[in-house]
């Protein structure tokens, strides 16, 4: 997949979550008390963008470079 391909595969809600989760030092629960969601939510959000991009979040390197992608978009 292509740069662009990823991120339009991603919804704005998804993406809040994964800046989140990375600040968040990658543990759900913190997470999800900073997004007033359930520890299941954000695990829900984490299998989406997996099933969606083909990059697991979960692995520090793959997030990394969702995370870049999300910032680059934004500026």
């Amino acid at each position: 997949m292509t740069d662009q391909e990823i991120l339009d595969a991603m919804s704005p809600r998804d993406k809040g979550i994964l800046i989140a989760y990375a600040e968040c030092g990658m543990r759900p629960s913190r997470t999800a008390r900073k997004h007033f969601i359930s520890h299941q939510g954000v695990e829900y959000h984490l299998r989406r963008v997996r099933a969606n991009t083909g990059l697991d979040p979960r692995n520090f390197f793959q997030l990394y470079r969702l995370v870049n992608l999300i910032i680059k978009e934004r500026e």
